[in-house]
């Protein structure tokens, strides 16, 4: 009987041995490599043109290059309280989720159960006195162990990873999105403000003009067309001032819906006027030739190419017996 335990014990070591070192079917993943160009095509690079070379945080905080105050705190704002990017962030603890869900599969599975009862005999005819109380207690635990041998579980997780690193760039590609477009929308209010100014600097000259032109028509120095052209023009530039406040409007509301608000609730902190942010000195270009690797949006789709790769393995996995370990 010993002997037999012994030779069992050791089977079960060599299947649980190939269960968690054996192969993986299906493919496996292998990054793609773009043909890149030998040389860079294109505009001079950075330490070519006298230019200071980008840091990490400069790429990262490229709006702070503009130093202008108001934009820095707006895109900083709309990081926090954005709902898009919430979402995407949401997704991420979704995927993590998912491969702790997965990667129980790679574990024994066990069940309890338990029961009591408490009886008494009834009291019957052949027997007037009731008998003794008798107590019933009952335990069981079940356990059930897949062997993954053909790798079926492990290519399972590592899709769950992959959709985790797909999770985290897709939160990226918002990210970078997110920022791009306040800041967009910032420099365009400032724009049209400054637009505004100017549009409203020439009504008042063209005014002047108009009325000075009218003077002379009644002088009789200048033809009726000469009036009707001067007064055509100021109608045309007080025409354009709405179509501009209109447009500032716009850019305050699609500011507001980005920082996760209601599009009126950033008109009176942004309706002010304000100078358009200076050009900064230099761009944060960095390396070109990295210029793929720091997109989110490729970087996602390669971890969806893996994850649908190993996918690929689950589903070949299911055309091989599984082996099973019980116990109760």
């Amino acid at each position: 009987m010993e002997r037999r335990f012994s030779n069992f014990l050791f089977l079960g070591l060599i299947i649980s041995v190939l269960a968690i070192g054996g192969c993986k079917v299906g493919p496996d993943y292998k990054a793609p490599e773009p043909n890149m160009p030998a040389n860079w095509v294109g505009p001079a690079m950075a330490a070519e043109s006298n230019l200071p070379a980008a840091t990490e945080r400069d790429i990262v905080n490229w709006w702070t290059t503009f130093g202008d105050a108001t934009m820095t705190s707006l895109v900083e704002r709309a990081v926090k309280s954005n709902l898009d990017l919430k979402q995407a962030q949401a997704r991420i603890l979704q995927a993590r989720a998912a491969r702790g869900i997965v990667a129980a599969g790679f574990w024994p599975e066990a069940s309890a159960t338990g029961s009591a009862t408490r009886s008494r005999p009834a009291v019957s005819a052949d027997s007037p006195r009731a008998g003794a109380k008798r107590s019933l207690y009952e335990a069981g635990l079940d356990a059930s162990w897949e062997m993954d041998i053909f790798g079926g579980v492990r290519r399972d997780i590592e899709a769950a990873e992959a959709d985790i690193r797909a999770a985290v760039e897709d939160q990226r590609d918002v990210l970078v999105t997110l920022t791009a477009e306040v800041a967009l929308n910032y420099i365009d209010l400032r724009s049209f403000q400054q637009q505004i100014v100017i549009a409203q600097n020439n009504l008042e000259a063209q005014k002047r003009t108009a009325e000075l032109t009218r003077r002379r028509f009644l002088g009789g120095f200048v033809g009726a067309l000469d009036a009707a052209n001067a007064d055509s023009q100021v109608a045309t530039t007080a025409s354009v001032i709405p179509l501009l406040e209109s447009s500032a409007r716009q850019a305050i509301y699609n500011i507001s819906v980005l920082l996760g608000q209601a599009p009126a609730a950033m008109l009176e902190e942004l309706s002010p006027f304000a100078l358009i942010p200076p050009v900064p000195p230099s761009v944060p270009l960095g390396v070109p030739s990295d210029l793929l690797r720091r997109r989110p949006d490729i970087r996602g789709a390669e971890a969806q190419i893996h994850a649908a790769r190993a996918r690929i393995g689950v589903a070949t996995s299911d055309l091989f017996p599984k082996f099973f370990v019980s116990a109760a």
